[in-house]
């Protein structure tokens, strides 16, 4: 049996669609075909798109990318010794990647937007576009979906629709772009029985920034860490916290050996037009404290979903999107790029949509139009299509979306076991074999 089959095989068999509306809707068919094999054009597009924005770069990256160039050559002291300094490793040194500093100069960064900004904009830009789209087609392939040009389609459409090219430097924190992929990736580990590594990649994800870990709840995907009963179980889930907690550590001990180190020392001043200044109208300050309740509350919805969802590749990318709601709901600053996890999630999770024919027109149809709701909070957020008032006023719409679109998809699509998710890999695996 196929992966596509062994997949398939588990859905329930749907009550048929109406004639009409199959006939209806194969008109389209060969529109959206031929418009599919056009998507490689988004790529294009997305670069373009970026390189639009000729802001210049100032602030955090400058000073991120001079710690990088210090921690490349070895000098570690001094890196955290101001709580300021937030960006992990692998931030530091990737932005130092990008913008070599002292080697190239502050002038250029500051005052001048063209030359090499032109080339990183363009490269990046169809980096922002590409990625998801190759990202989704890889994670289709692993969960035993059926391929689909159609939805890669859908998926760089959406990049590009929400704007994820002209955030091509996030407020100088490429943690943002970097992070939810780890987060997606980690969740489709979870689903396919892979918890440890899971927790390795979410651990590493801290080293980009320390809200990386937020992800942590995705691990509960795996039902054997949920409620472990036998001696294999509590072993691999000890085993699974220890990775966690170890890659999570790791970049940072070094640091904290050599140095003074003040990553928690951190106080965030409270935005006027944030959720957290409605609940507190006369908190100015954010402290590292409750961070941790901030940090708390996104793990749990994460968790939530991997509960709910189990093995369901679903789970892969409305977990990483609940916890992101659920932080962005409870940051005292909001910024817009904050929101870049959001819009690379959904972008990803466009393309890990299930065709709507093999499940029952009372579940595709509003599984559909409650995924595309998702699509468009961050587009009216970013864009400000809709003068809003609040920056977050669509956070609270967001969560209903979700908390409507998990159960309804727990419903569509039975769970599969740990035997048929090894079965979909397996013949995976063999069908490439035979390619070869």
């Amino acid at each position: 049996m196929s992966a596509v089959s062994a997949t398939q095989a588990a859905l329930p068999t749907p009550r048929p669609w109406h004639p009409e509306l199959r006939r209806a809707l194969r008109r389209y068919e060969p529109f959206v075909q031929a418009t599919a094999r056009f998507r490689w054009f988004l790529v294009l597009a997305g670069a373009l798109v970026s390189a639009q924005n000729t802001d210049p770069v100032f602030g955090d990256p400058i000073r991120f990318a001079a710690a990088g160039g210090r921690l490349l050559r070895g000098h570690l002291s001094g890196i955290y010794a101001d709580s300021w300094m937030q960006a992990g490793p692998f931030e530091l040194i990737g932005t130092w990647l990008m913008m070599p500093m002292p080697e190239q100069h502050l002038r250029r960064y500051v005052f001048d937007s063209e030359g090499n900004l032109v080339l990183l904009h363009l490269v990046l830009g169809a980096g922002l576009v590409l990625v998801p789209m190759l990202f989704a087609r890889k994670l289709r392939q692993l969960h035993g979906l059926a391929p689909s040009p159609a939805l890669e389609f859908l998926t760089g459409a959406t990049s590009v629709y929400c704007g994820l090219p002209s955030f091509v430097w996030p407020g100088g924190h490429i943690s943002q772009l970097a992070a939810p992929f780890f987060w997606i990736w980690a969740a489709s580990l979870a689903t396919r029985g892979r918890p440890v590594a899971a927790a390795v990649l979410i651990g590493l994800s801290a080293a980009w920034e320390p809200w990386g870990l937020l992800a942590a709840g995705v691990l509960l995907a795996d039902p054997r860490l949920r409620r472990p009963t036998d001696p294999r179980q509590f072993r691999l889930f000890g085993l699974t916290g220890g990775a966690l907690v170890t890659a999570a550590a790791a970049p940072y001990l070094p640091f904290a050996l050599v140095d003074d180190f003040h990553l928690f020392g951190l106080h965030w001043p409270i935005a006027p037009d944030t959720f957290v200044h409605a609940l507190w109208p006369d908190a100015t300050t954010f402290t590292y404290g409750q961070r941790l309740l901030q940090g708390g509350a996104s793990i749990s919805a994460g968790a939530m979903v991997a509960l709910i969802l189990g093995r369901r590749v679903e789970t892969v990318w409305l977990a990483p999107i609940a916890v992101t709601v659920i932080r962005l709901l409870l940051d005292p600053l909001n910024l817009n790029h904050y929101w870049m996890p959001f819009l690379i999630v959904i972008s990803v999770g466009i393309g890990l949509m299930r065709p709507l024919s093999p499940l029952p027109i009372r579940f595709a149809v509003p599984i559909a139009a409650l995924a595309l709701g998702l699509v468009m909070v961050p587009r009216l957020r970013l864009t400000q299509s809709i003068p809003w008032p609040n920056g977050w006023i669509l956070l609270p719409f967001a969560i209903v979306l979700v908390s409507a679109l998990v159960p309804l998809v727990a419903r569509a699509v039975p769970e599969a076991g740990l035997a048929e998710v090894g079965a979909v890999q397996g013949s995976g695996h063999a069908s490439l074999a035979h390619r070869g």
